[in-house]
C-alpha cells in the first residue's frame, strides 16, 4: 500500500512540474523586475537610458541584450540614420561587412572608443588611398558619398566597438544591407566602426559579459 501511495505521489509531482509555466532561464526561476541602465550611442555621443526588464539571475544578461534590440528598433532617430545609409548602400569586396546591423554578445574583453574628428579624417584618408591603390575608385567614391550623406560633421565622429570573445557560447550576427548574413560563434575577434545603437555597458573597457545591438558603417572580424 505504501509503495502504491509513493508511486502515486511521484506521478502527481511530475504532472504538476510539467504543467508549471516555465519562463526563459531556469525552470521555476523567479523573474524579478530589475532596474537597468542601457547606453544609447550616436555620432553625437553616449547617453544613459533607464529602463526595466523582467529577468532571473540566469538570464539577466540575455534580457538586457534583447532590450537593446527593442530600444534600437523603436528609436525613430536610429531608423532614420539606417534609412540614410541604405540609400547609399555599398558592397565591399573584402572580408568585412559594410553598412550592416550587428548583434554581438558574450564573455571577453570589450572596448568602446570614440574617435575624434581629426583621427576619423586621418583613418578615412588612408582607407580612400588604399581603395584607390587597389583600383577601386568607385568604392572609394561611394564611401565618400556615404559620409557626406550621413553628415558626420561633429567633434566626436565615430564609436568603435572592439570585442575579443573567449567563451564558446559567444555569438555575433552581422546582417549587411547588401549580401548574406554572417554568423560568428565561439571564440572570435570583432571591430565595428561607426556604431550607433544600444549597449549594455558604458566603460571604455569591460572584461566579462557584454551585449550590444545596432548599426555599423563597417564590421571586420576574424
Amino acid at each position: 500500500m505504501k509503495n502504491i501511495l509513493l508511486k502515486g505521489t511521484v506521478c502527481l509531482l511530475l504532472v504538476v512540474m510539467m504543467l508549471m509555466p516555465v519562463n526563459s532561464g531556469l525552470a521555476g526561476e523567479h523573474q524579478k523586475i530589475r532596474q537597468v541602465t542601457i547606453y544609447r550611442c550616436t555620432p553625437n555621443g553616449i547617453e544613459e537610458i533607464k529602463t526595466e526588464i523582467a529577468a532571473g539571475d540566469s538570464n539577466y544578461d540575455r534580457k538586457v541584450g534583447k532590450k537593446c534590440r527593442e530600444l534600437f528598433e523603436n528609436d525613430g532617430e536610429m531608423q532614420q540614420y539606417v534609412d540614410e545609409a541604405a540609400a547609399v548602400a555599398l558592397k565591399n569586396p573584402f572580408q568585412n561587412a559594410t553598412f550592416c546591423f550587428i548583434n554581438s554578445s558574450g564573455k571577453g574583453i570589450h572596448m568602446q572608443i570614440i574617435l575624434k574628428k581629426w583621427l576619423f579624417d586621418a583613418i578615412l584618408d588612408n582607407v580612400i588611398n588604399f581603395l584607390n591603390s587597389m583600383g577601386l575608385q568607385d568604392v572609394a567614391d561611394m564611401l565618400i558619398q556615404m559620409i557626406d550623406a550621413l553628415d558626420l560633421d561633429n567633434s566626436s565622429m565615430d564609436i568603435v566597438m572592439r570585442s575579443r570573445y573567449w567563451s564558446t557560447d559567444s555569438r555575433t550576427t552581422i546582417e549587411p544591407l547588401t549580401g548574406e548574413q554572417v554568423e560568428l560563434n565561439g571564440k572570435h575577434k570583432l571591430i565595428a566602426m561607426g556604431f550607433v545603437g544600444y549597449v549594455s555597458y558604458s566603460h571604455i573597457c569591460r572584461i566579462g559579459f557584454a551585449e550590444y545591438y545596432g548599426f555599423a558603417l563597417m564590421v571586420m572580424w576574424r
